[in-house]
């Protein structure tokens, strides 16, 4: 039994690093469908107005966007789900005041 020839060899170490670069490829995606998915059902969840979605162990919060100024994160709080007025009801609350001088009232 001989050594492979020099071309064999080129050969073989050809498709050994085409295997490796395969397989990094296919982790690299495998990894970005995971994230995907995750935004998707997330965003799935928010649309739906899953209240599982608040006390979920899997729900990391980072910021809250959408909260009153003033509002805070609380740790270890439960959280509760206020009512708020429903949808089409218009708000007795008037904004007095200009955009120019800042002082503005809720009438």
């Amino acid at each position: 039994m001989g050594f492979a020839s020099e071309t064999e060899w080129a050969l073989m170490v050809s498709i050994v690093g085409i295997l490796v670069g395969l397989f990094f490829t296919g982790i690299i995606g495998a990894i970005a469908w995971w994230q995907w998915h995750s935004y998707a059902t997330l965003d799935r969840r928010i649309e739906e107005r899953d209240a599982t979605l608040i006390d979920s162990v899997g729900t990391r919060i980072e910021k809250v966007l959408d909260a009153p100024q003033g509002s805070v994160i609380v740790p270890f709080v439960t959280a509760t789900v206020v009512q708020t007025q429903p949808v089409g009801q218009p708000s007795h609350q008037e904004v007095i005041g200009s955009a120019t001088d800042g002082a503005q009232q809720y009438q």
